[in-house]
C-alpha cells in the first residue's frame, strides 16, 4: 500500500473540515427551526402583561374559598390549605407527580 502524499492528506483534511463545518451548520439551523416550531405550539405563552408590573393598590374582591380575584387584571391567587389536625408531628406530607 502507497504512502498518500501530504497534499493528498491536506486535501482529505480540507474536505472533512468542511464537511464538519456544514454538519455544525445544519445542526445550529435544526435547532432554531425545532424551536421556533416548539415555540409556535406548545401553550404557556402569554401575551398579557407579567404580574410583577401589577401594583400593590390594586383592588381585590374575596371569596369565601381564601382565593382573591384582581378585579383589574382578571388573575386570582389562593392561598395555601391550612390542617385541621391538632398534632402537626403525627401527620406526614407526600407530594406524588404523576409517575407510577
Amino acid at each position: 500500500m502507497t504512502q498518500p502524499t501530504p497534499n493528498a492528506r491536506d486535501g482529505a483534511l480540507r474536505r472533512l473540515r468542511g464537511l464538519t463545518v456544514g454538519a455544525a451548520g445544519t445542526a445550529l439551523g435544526a435547532v432554531v427551526v425545532f424551536a421556533a416550531v416548539a415555540a409556535a405550539t406548545i401553550p404557556g405563552h402569554s401575551t398579557a402583561a407579567p404580574a410583577s408590573t401589577v401594583s400593590a393598590a390594586t383592588p381585590t374582591t374575596s371569596s369565601a374559598s381564601g382565593a382573591s380575584t384582581d378585579t383589574s387584571t382578571g388573575l386570582q391567587t389562593t392561598t395555601a390549605p391550612q390542617s385541621s389536625s391538632s398534632s402537626s408531628s403525627s401527620s406526614s406530607s407526600h407530594a406524588a407527580t404523576g409517575g407510577s
